[in-house]
């Protein structure tokens, strides 16, 4: 399967191919074998090319921070849909008047993860819209607070519906 991932404004491909749970990983003519273990809930023994690292997952993708040596890095990952919303959404919410979130495609809002009168922070989830087979994360593109929720979970929404309103 091909991922994308970020660097600078750009998103370059990474080829990944699980073969009975050893990854082969081709970035450019580079290619890694990675070994992941779980030792734990969200940490992992990774082995790659052989090399033993301990890394914990912070926070999951597309925007993934991890630990590696008690050394966070962040890196975004999308996959083939995920890049193309970006590059033609900028990113998988879209922001109309002051702090209207409006859907990105039609689909099936799952749960609501903030509550009228919420502070929110740029990026943090509001909810979580099944559209295309997928779970998508749909994040605060402001900072600020909660004034409506539109819409509840099994609720059906159609392209530009709007979903949160942020003042």
């Amino acid at each position: 399967m091909v991922y994308y991932i970020r660097k600078g404004e750009a998103f370059f491909p990474v080829e990944v191919e699980d073969r009975n749970g050893i990854l082969w990983i081709r970035v450019g003519e580079t290619l890694f074998q990675l070994d992941p273990r779980r030792v734990a809930n969200e940490q992992y023994s990774v082995l790659v090319n052989g090399k033993s690292f301990f890394v914990e997952l912070v926070h999951p993708a597309p925007e993934m921070v991890f630990k590696i040596d008690q050394q966070e890095y962040a890196l975004t990952v999308l996959n083939e849909r995920q890049k193309i919303e970006r590059e033609i959404f900028g990113r998988t919410e879209r922001v109309h008047g002051h702090g209207e979130v409006r859907a990105p495609m039609p689909g099936l809002i799952l749960r609501v993860e903030v509550q009228v009168g919420e502070e929110v922070t740029i990026g943090q989830p509001l909810l979580i819209m099944e559209a295309m087979k997928m779970e998508n994360e749909i994040r605060a593109p402001i900072d600020g607070v909660v004034k409506e929720i539109v819409v509840e979970p099994h609720q059906a929404v159609e392209k530009e519906d709007l979903l949160i309103r942020l003042e």
